[in-house]
Protein backbone atom coordinates (compact mmCIF):
# COMPACT_ATOMS: atom_id res chain seq x y z
CA UNK A 1 0.00 0.00 0.00
CA UNK A 2 2.82 2.29 1.11
CA UNK A 3 3.50 3.04 -2.48
CA UNK A 4 0.48 3.86 -3.48
CA UNK A 5 0.36 6.58 -0.71
CA UNK A 6 3.03 7.63 -2.18
CA UNK A 7 1.39 8.81 -5.88
CA UNK A 8 -0.19 11.78 -3.98
CA UNK A 9 -3.99 10.26 -4.64
CA UNK A 10 -6.55 11.90 -2.98
CA UNK A 11 -8.85 9.42 -0.89
CA UNK A 12 -11.60 9.31 -3.34
CA UNK A 13 -8.91 8.30 -5.99
CA UNK A 14 -7.75 5.72 -3.72
CA UNK A 15 -11.27 4.49 -3.00
CA UNK A 16 -11.88 4.17 -6.64
CA UNK A 17 -9.14 2.29 -7.42
CA UNK A 18 -9.76 -0.67 -4.59
CA UNK A 19 -12.16 -1.34 -7.02
CA UNK A 20 -10.58 -0.63 -10.56
CA UNK A 21 -7.93 0.44 -12.53
CA UNK A 22 -4.82 -0.96 -13.57
CA UNK A 23 -0.77 -0.40 -14.88
CA UNK A 24 -0.61 1.34 -18.81
CA UNK A 25 2.82 1.22 -20.64
CA UNK A 26 3.39 3.42 -23.54
CA UNK A 27 6.39 3.40 -25.56
CA UNK A 28 8.13 7.33 -25.88
CA UNK A 29 11.18 8.00 -27.59
CA UNK A 30 12.61 4.05 -27.45
CA UNK A 31 12.00 3.87 -23.84
CA UNK A 32 8.54 2.84 -21.95
CA UNK A 33 6.77 4.93 -19.68
CA UNK A 34 3.98 3.72 -17.48
CA UNK A 35 0.74 5.13 -16.19
CA UNK A 36 -1.86 4.72 -13.76
CA UNK A 37 -5.20 4.34 -15.56
CA UNK A 38 -8.38 4.58 -13.32
CA UNK A 39 -11.71 6.07 -13.09
CA UNK A 40 -13.38 8.25 -10.72
CA UNK A 41 -16.45 8.61 -11.35
CA UNK A 42 -17.47 8.28 -15.14
CA UNK A 43 -13.84 10.48 -15.75
CA UNK A 44 -10.69 8.32 -16.80
CA UNK A 45 -7.90 9.48 -14.47
CA UNK A 46 -4.19 9.30 -15.61
CA UNK A 47 -1.43 9.48 -13.04
CA UNK A 48 2.14 9.32 -14.92
CA UNK A 49 4.28 6.65 -12.58
CA UNK A 50 7.57 6.98 -14.89
CA UNK A 51 10.28 4.97 -16.20
CA UNK A 52 11.80 2.57 -13.22
CA UNK A 53 10.85 -0.80 -13.74
CA UNK A 54 11.79 -1.25 -9.84
CA UNK A 55 9.46 1.51 -9.08
CA UNK A 56 6.57 0.38 -11.46
CA UNK A 57 6.81 -3.41 -9.96
CA UNK A 58 6.36 -2.12 -6.09
CA UNK A 59 3.49 0.01 -7.34
CA UNK A 60 2.42 -3.08 -9.50
CA UNK A 61 2.01 -5.31 -6.48
CA UNK A 62 0.99 -2.79 -3.99
CA UNK A 63 -1.55 -2.62 -6.63
CA UNK A 64 -2.64 -6.06 -6.72
CA UNK A 65 -3.00 -6.22 -2.87
CA UNK A 66 -5.08 -3.00 -2.34
CA UNK A 67 -7.68 -4.26 -5.37
CA UNK A 68 -7.34 -8.24 -3.38
CA UNK A 69 -10.74 -7.71 -1.77
CA UNK A 70 -12.16 -6.75 -5.15
CA UNK A 71 -10.81 -9.91 -7.09
CA UNK A 72 -11.72 -12.55 -4.20
CA UNK A 73 -15.22 -10.57 -4.31
CA UNK A 74 -15.63 -11.36 -8.35
CA UNK A 75 -14.36 -14.76 -7.70
CA UNK A 76 -16.61 -15.42 -5.09
CA UNK A 77 -19.69 -13.87 -7.60
CA UNK A 78 -18.48 -16.29 -10.48
CA UNK A 79 -17.93 -19.48 -8.37
CA UNK A 80 -21.68 -19.01 -6.99
CA UNK A 81 -23.06 -18.24 -10.28
CA UNK A 82 -21.61 -21.45 -11.45
CA UNK A 83 -22.98 -23.42 -8.59
CA UNK A 84 -26.40 -21.98 -9.50
CA UNK A 85 -26.20 -22.72 -12.89
CA UNK A 86 -25.39 -26.50 -11.81
CA UNK A 87 -28.78 -26.29 -9.67
CA UNK A 88 -30.94 -25.16 -11.88
CA UNK A 89 -29.73 -27.43 -14.77
CA UNK A 90 -29.72 -30.68 -12.56
CA UNK A 91 -33.37 -29.45 -11.71
CA UNK A 92 -34.58 -29.31 -15.44
CA UNK A 93 -32.90 -32.55 -15.95
CA UNK A 94 -34.64 -34.05 -13.04
CA UNK A 95 -37.64 -32.86 -12.92
CA UNK A 96 -39.18 -35.26 -15.83
CA UNK A 97 -38.09 -38.54 -13.37
CA UNK A 98 -39.95 -36.68 -10.52
CA UNK A 99 -42.71 -36.19 -12.39
CA UNK A 100 -43.13 -39.83 -13.45
CA UNK A 101 -43.12 -40.80 -9.69
CA UNK A 102 -45.94 -38.04 -8.11
CA UNK A 103 -43.31 -35.56 -7.34
CA UNK A 104 -42.18 -31.84 -8.51
CA UNK A 105 -39.94 -29.49 -7.11
CA UNK A 106 -40.67 -26.77 -5.06
CA UNK A 107 -38.13 -24.02 -5.30
CA UNK A 108 -35.26 -26.39 -4.26
CA UNK A 109 -37.19 -28.85 -1.99
CA UNK A 110 -38.92 -32.19 -3.63
CA UNK A 111 -42.50 -32.06 -2.81
CA UNK A 112 -45.34 -34.47 -3.73
CA UNK A 113 -47.82 -33.71 -6.25
CA UNK A 114 -51.51 -33.13 -4.48
CA UNK A 115 -54.08 -35.92 -4.99
CA UNK A 116 -50.89 -38.36 -6.33
CA UNK A 117 -50.88 -42.22 -4.44
CA UNK A 118 -47.41 -42.37 -3.61
CA UNK A 119 -45.99 -45.47 -5.51
CA UNK A 120 -46.93 -48.85 -5.11
CA UNK A 121 -44.53 -50.70 -2.50
CA UNK A 122 -43.32 -47.63 -1.41
CA UNK A 123 -43.33 -47.00 2.38
CA UNK A 124 -45.89 -44.84 3.69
Amino acid sequence: MFPLINLGLTQPELDALRWQGFIASQPRNGTTVYYLRFRLGRVQRSKYLGRDEKRIRAIRESLQQWQLPRRTDDQLRRLVGEGLERIREHQRRLTPLLATHGYRFDGRAIRQVRGSAPPTGANP
